[in-house]
């Protein structure tokens, strides 16, 4: 795999896509636009921020991700290459392809578990969320989420994170009704307490 597409791979599964927009690639509105960081600003500003991203935005909610150095090369050469222009493509191509990604839908999905668990790990969930031990730490464990949530409140938290988390950093990612439902679904059947995330659902201690 070369730089680029490893760059590229990152970008989806850390869930920038999320938060980011690219024309063309994602629809994030949580972040600054990317279409054009590559034409916008020197590699040495964009690697910095993804390193640190409070030393070129103090007020910024983007979270350290703490990738490896390698992941760090790959992912600033992705967005080094975002010029908002396309060298391989005609314009006449490039406008076909831009109004058929405007115009795509969120895909329909089987209401079931097991559904609603490719569903998280395909919107790249894990890259913020544990679950019995696994995934990243930057929002809450899940790993006992339907001990602790109502599926109504997961579905609404999926639609609009801020309507029940004020101040929430969750993205605002595009499902369908039944990608809703189907990863209400999966969130609301992780109850098993384990050695693992037991001490996610253990009671405060009295101080």
């Amino acid at each position: 795999m070369t730089v680029l597409r490893r760059g590229a791979a990152l970008f989806h599964a850390s869930a920038c896509y999320g938060c980011h927009r690219i024309e063309g690639v994602s629809n994030g509105k949580l972040g600054p636009e990317l279409t054009r960081v590559g034409a916008k600003w020197p590699i040495e500003y964009i690697r910095e921020s993804i390193v640190f991203p409070k030393a070129n935005s103090p007020l910024t909610i983007m979270p350290a991700f703490g990738l490896g150095n390698e992941d760090v090369t790959a992912l600033t050469v992705y967005l080094k290459s975002q010029t908002g222009e396309n060298l391989v493509r005609g314009p006449v191509t490039q406008y076909d392809s831009l109004k058929e990604w405007k115009a795509r839908k969120p895909a329909d999905v089987p209401l079931t578990v097991a559904a609603g668990e490719k569903l998280f790990r395909d919107m790249a969930c894990n890259a913020c969320h544990t679950i019995n031990g696994a995934g990243g730490k930057i929002g809450p464990d899940l790993s006992v989420y339907g001990l602790q949530r109502a599926k109504e409140y997961m579905i609404q938290h999926h639609i609009n994170p801020r309507s029940v988390v004020g101040g929430s950093i969750m993205p605002d990612f595009d499902y369908s009704v039944s990608g809703l439902e189907a990863i209400a679904l999966y969130l609301s059947s992780l109850k098993s307490l384990t050695a693992d995330n037991a001490v996610v659902y253990a009671p405060a201690k009295q101080q």
